[in-house]
């Protein structure tokens, strides 16, 4: 089985560096606030030590998000910021699970308790032919932007209103927790035959330095990869866990980690195309250094999300949320 490129160093680097796809200043919500440089220090500091891979083993679950706050856990543990009370603490009421606190926390800074609710979201932008507004949509079609924001402003990070979360909370001795939310990943915009991409229109609780990039259907990138014919470029079909830092390694053999020419690539475009395969982020990797095939140091300079091409494709219609002022 091929090796993941993935580094857990540098995807907690990027979780602690890379832009907050919120806006710092939306009147809805409160962003978690960005470590500071000694912070990233310190915690890159105490993750050279084996404590950091015995931490991320203990994670109950493979799932990119579980990954993800994992990640942010650390950070909080070893930030002398923070001092980490609880994570997934669940509130139940007659019996049944009502809702669940990612993380509480307490900022010695700021001197109150806070409750942070975490998430890391890949969306691609749609402009509907009978709407004015951009969908962003995941890239299964599954989830949507603004039913999630919906959902975190209106349900999750409402959590501590609710008596059985405050009877949770006081038995910790917390009276008052703010809620804060911290989202990060990237937005899609589709491109079109090498032309300045389309004007998608972005939420206005997005902040406008998020992670950007693009995405093709299959025979689309397949086609456009066929004109380019790059020599130096190589590529990576990305696995779930090399979602978050881009890729930089050095290879002694191109099958060593399952990376392909571009070739290979249009290979697997076309056989996704013709078999409608799920949607695919793929990693544009190019050579730092020497030219042979089994030389050199790859380095990921773009990511592009594949897609059939009926996507997004048609999902029974989700509840209906009210988002109070969370827009498209």
């Amino acid at each position: 089985m091929p090796k993941l490129c993935s580094s857990p160093l540098n995807d907690l680097r990027w979780v602690l560096t890379s832009p907050n796809m919120l806006s710092s200043t939306h009147e809805l919500f409160r962003r978690v606030s960005t470590p500071s440089n000694d912070e990233i220090n310190i915690v890159m500091k105490a993750a050279m030590q084996p404590e950091f891979a015995a931490h991320l083993e203990k994670r109950k679950s493979h799932f990119l998000g579980a990954y993800f706050e994992h990640l942010w856990l650390f950070y909080l543990k070893h930030s002398p910021r923070y001092e980490l009370i609880a994570s997934n603490l669940q509130v139940n009421e007659q019996g049944k699970t009502i809702g669940e606190f990612d993380i509480i926390a307490f900022d010695k800074h700021e001197q109150r308790y806070l409750h942070q609710e975490l998430a890391i979201k890949y969306y691609l932008g749609h402009n509907q032919p009978q709407e004015s507004e951009t969908r962003w949509i995941g890239p299964q079609s599954v989830d949507r932007l603004d039913i999630k924001m919906g959902k975190l402003i209106n349900q999750q990070l409402r959590l501590s209103e609710n008596v059985a979360a405050k009877n949770v909370l006081q038995n910790l001795d917390i009276k008052q927790v703010e809620p804060q939310l911290l989202i990060k990943g990237c937005l899609f915009q589709r491109r079109q035959n090498n032309a300045p991409n389309q004007a998608y229109e972005r939420p206005d609780y997005v902040d406008p330095e998020h992670v950007q990039a693009t995405w093709l259907p299959f025979k689309e990138l397949a086609t456009e990869l066929g004109h380019e014919q790059s020599p130096h470029d190589y590529w990576k079909v990305l696995e779930k866990p090399e979602w978050l830092a881009p890729i930089t390694l050095k290879i002694t053999s191109i099958d060593e980690y399952d990376i392909m020419t571009t070739e290979e690539l249009i290979s697997r475009l076309t056989h996704q195309q013709n078999t409608n395969g799920r949607a695919l982020l793929i990693s544009r990797l190019n050579k730092e250094k020497g030219k042979e095939r089994n030389l050199g140091r790859l380095i990921s300079t773009e990511k592009i999300f594949a897609v059939p091409h009926c996507w997004p494709l048609p999902r029974k219609p989700s509840p209906a949320l009210q988002t109070s002022g969370v827009n498209k």
